[in-house]
């Protein structure tokens, strides 16, 4: 029995000195060279290269633009196949309800992606070492 707890104090006591050694070797190696980057700054206004070549960001809440009543096609313009899986389509389910609950979702996501950029800029990436319930 003393053998065995002799030999576990050493088994222990090697191991320990393994891992202060490698500990040491690491953070010594991790030294700043003298040549840190000035911090950028990451709010504020976005830099253009090309001003006026700016993609305009459609809202994701608008219909998008056909072109127009010219452009659009009319109902006694489609084929008898195209008015009836027309017609089957404008009868069938509930699209308004189908529509509200695609869009009630993409708030809930953009609410939260807003908060992970916000936490981000703050250099905050997990909120529960704050003190912050999310």
């Amino acid at each position: 029995m003393k053998r065995l707890l002799l030999l576990s104090a050493v088994v222990i006591g090697i191991a320990a000195f393994a891992a202060s050694v490698s500990w040491r070797r690491a953070s010594a190696d991790t030294t700043a060279t003298g040549t840190d980057a000035p911090d950028e700054p990451i709010t504020g206004s976005p830099s253009v290269p090309n001003p006026g070549s700016e993609t305009v960001r459609h809202d994701p809440f608008t219909p998008y633009d056909n072109g127009g009543s010219a452009a659009a096609w009319s109902y006694d313009q489609l084929t008898t196949g195209e008015k009836s899986a027309a017609d089957a389509a404008a009868h069938g389910p509930n699209w308004a309800a189908i529509h509200n609950a695609f869009g009630d979702a993409v708030a809930e996501r953009s609410q939260g992606a807003a908060a992970a950029a916000a936490a981000n800029q703050l250099n905050l990436s997990d909120l529960s070492t704050q003190g912050v319930i999310p």
